[in-house]
């Protein structure tokens, strides 16, 4: 216990603590996946595209290899850097007498890391069921029904939307009106209609009419 809780190796434990925290509440059904995922609304349907995402999105997506969902993916990161960080700690003081510095060790972690979480991301995702791994594009969002979830969207304001497609997999959009003077508002069901970047062009659902009988 004195190891695990040594100040040179504490942001490992940490990192395994948090760990158990997520399963737990995960298992407890939380809901704190569907959470995470909206997060990261780029990153839900296919790669993002090179000219209309940040670095990070672009490396997340590469890390996630298969739709390999972020709360898993960041479950592996936590038991890789806190386990292999114990692991290099515990090397270093055998062979030279005394750990890394705590800092100098997180930051050894972090690249070796990296490698670890892509393998283990590709091999779950081989392992998940084929519904929850299936990929649509993003030009296949076109013409689909979604539904504001945050803020109202207006001409050169947009909101986040969601819809959820033929594989269960919730997708979370960007999307504004074509023309000045419409607004868009929270809950109402709008229909995409075409893809400027990352963000949609959206409709709003018109209600049905309703005919009165002479």
């Amino acid at each position: 216990m004195d190891f695990l809780f040594a100040a040179p190796n504490i942001v490992f434990t940490v990192s395994l603590g948090v760990l158990a925290l997520l399963l737990v509440l995960e298992f407890a059904g939380s809901g704190l996946s569907d959470v995470v995922e909206g997060l990261f609304p780029d990153l839900n349907g296919d790669a993002p595209d090179a000219d209309d995402a940040s670095l990070p999105s672009q490396f997340l997506s590469w890390l996630r290899s298969g739709r390999v969902p972020m709360l898993m993916l960041f479950a592996v990161f936590l038991g890789v850097f806190g386990a292999g960080g114990l692991l290099l700690q515990n090397a270093v003081t055998t062979l030279f007498g005394a750990p890394l510095n705590a800092a100098l060790a997180a930051v050894t972690m972090l690249p070796l890391s990296v490698p670890f979480v892509k393998m283990a991301a590709a091999l779950l995702a081989r392992m998940m069921p084929r519904d929850e791994t299936a990929v649509i594009s993003r030009e296949d969002l076109i013409g689909r029904i979604a539904i504001i979830v945050t803020g109202h969207a207006r001409k050169g304001f947009p909101a986040q939307a969601k819809l959820r497609d033929e594989f269960r997999t919730t997708h979370y959009v960007m999307v504004e009106p074509d023309e000045e003077g419409i607004e868009l508002r929270q809950g109402e069901e709008i229909a995409l209609m075409a893809r400027r970047g990352v963000v949609y062009v959206a409709k709003r659902v018109a209600p049905p009419q309703i005919t009165h009988q002479p």
